[in-house]
């Protein structure tokens, strides 16, 4: 239904929440939605609200969803948090046992290997009672920082009409979003933005 090439990803988004739909290897559709519950209504299961942002944008997909048994829909609870104390004696916190937002942007692995980089050169020299206060400084200023980027990006992704506003500004203008991009990345994008 509505095909999507090989290797993309298409991002709908809509009243209370949005979703990400990629076909992967095998031909299926793997299909993940972030869905804000302060944002759609109490008798709504999250298969409704799914097939209520998919529709504009893919109708026959909405149809599918929509007739998809229920045994098929696997759900999370909400996927942020933030680890009040990252070190301990002998022991430096990293990845998303550090805490972690939303899971969209595809950086979350990234961005523990690159602190698990920063890490081991921060203990290369042996435990000093200064990691205490240095890890967390540091893991504030390379992957805070990005966190902080990623939750604006959620934000707008959770209001529709500032997300098409957003859009519409990125299309005309691409480098802000290459210069979102990079602001979120741990290393250099692979991929430039492109208008839609």
């Amino acid at each position: 239904p509505d095909a999507t090439d090989p290797g993309e990803i298409r991002m709908m988004i809509g009243p209370g929440g949005y979703v990400g739909v990629t076909r992967v290897e095998d031909g299926h559709l793997t299909i993940g939605a972030a869905i804000d519950p302060r944002r759609t209504p109490a008798a709504e299961t999250a298969r409704d609200v799914v097939v209520r942002i998919v529709r504009p944008h893919r109708p026959g997909l909405a149809d599918a969803l929509a007739g998809a048994s229920p045994d098929e829909w696997f759900g999370a609870p909400p996927l942020a948090r933030r680890r009040p104390c990252l070190a301990t004696t002998r022991v430096l916190v990293i990845g998303d046992a550090a805490g972690y937002v939303e899971p969209f942007t595809g950086e979350g692995m990234a961005w523990a290997l690159d602190a698990g980089r920063r890490a081991a050169i921060l203990v290369a020299g042996g435990w000093r009672a200064s990691l205490l206060a240095d890890w967390p400084r540091d893991h504030a200023r390379h992957v805070r920082r990005r966190q902080r980027w990623c939750g604006a990006l959620r934000s707008v992704l959770h209001r529709p009409r500032l997300a098409s506003a957003a859009l519409w500004l990125g299309g005309g203008c691409p480098g802000v979003i290459d210069g979102a991009i990079r602001a979120i990345a741990a290393s250099p994008p692979a991929v430039r933005a492109v208008s839609p």
